[in-house]
């Protein structure tokens, strides 16, 4: 995370890692070649642990889960960039202001993951 509004975030920075198709991570996990973990201790952001019984996909349903939340950092960052972009291209300076759908959309996403 490289900008200035997600350096101020208050979640944990990103990258978050996928390990074991269930948790995410805040550093990659490294083994050496006797296969023990080296490096920091990585801190488990979350943990996607509900499987409905009835799902036979169930498994694969949860590592979805789990790459859609380790890719935030940069979803979060990536959503800030497009911001930036349509308040110039709309020249809005008010966060209150309204631009279009898309902006809308974008600005409400922001919201909602910030917090507020």
């Amino acid at each position: 995370m490289t900008t200035e509004a997600t350096q101020q975030a208050k979640h944990t920075p990103g990258p978050w890692f996928l390990v074991n198709g269930n948790e995410i991570h805040d550093r990659e996990t490294k083994y050496n070649e006797q296969g023990a973990r080296v490096g920091d201790t990585p801190n488990i952001i979350a943990k996607i642990e509900y499987v409905p019984t009835w799902v036979p996909e169930g498994a694969s349903i949860i590592e979805a889960n789990g790459q859609l939340i380790a890719a935030a950092p940069e979803m979060l960052e990536a959503l800030e960039c497009v911001n930036r972009t349509l308040n110039t291209h709309f020249g809005i300076t008010d966060a209150d202001e309204a631009g279009d759908e898309t902006h809308d959309a974008v600005r409400a996403a922001l919201q909602k993951a910030k917090g507020g």
